[in-house]
């Protein structure tokens, strides 16, 4: 076996999100799982019951619950996830408005811009603001020839808002 490049301090194990997520699953489903490599066996064991927890872990809100989260068949490919589930993406994705970072970009030219979750959320609803004066409703198509920047995850939020 090669030699690790990096490990996490002990510490820093214990702080980890990933570590939080796996004592939740564990007070949760009376399980003992104590490591990553446990938590991902039981990931594979029980993918109902994990993805249903990853969703509650991250505060993901269906406006429709999934009738079943994982339904499996021959192959990955016959595979269906949350049938039946319906969330609103925006949603999900501008329920912070903190002044933590969103999103962090460097163009080409390595010019670099930050936005924050409040910033982000200004922007998209400005975006947003102007689509509806527009007249542009829901079942409307919306396209654009954007930059791979900020804009366009911008443009993409407001029109899925």
């Amino acid at each position: 076996m090669s030699k690790l490049l990096w490990q996490p301090s002990n510490q820093r194990i214990a702080a980890a999100r990933l570590t939080d997520f796996q004592n939740r699953v564990n007070d949760q489903f009376s399980l003992a799982l104590s490591s990553y490599d446990d938590l991902w066996q039981w990931s594979i064991d029980q993918p109902d019951q994990f993805w249903d927890s990853v969703c509650q872990y991250l505060g993901i809100e269906f406006t429709q619950p999934a009738n079943k989260v994982l339904q499996t068949g021959a192959g990955i490919r016959d595979a269906r996830w949350f049938e039946g589930a319906k969330l609103n993406f925006a949603k999900q994705l501008l329920k912070r408005r903190d002044n933590s970072t969103a999103i962090i970009f460097r163009g080409e030219n390595g010019a670099r811009r930050t936005l924050s979750y409040a910033e982000l959320y200004q922007q998209v609803a400005q975006v947003q603001s102007y689509l509806k004066k527009m007249n542009i409703t829901a079942g409307d198509r919306v396209a654009g020839y954007l930059p791979n920047a900020p804009e366009a995850i911008i443009a993409m939020l407001a029109t899925t808002a």
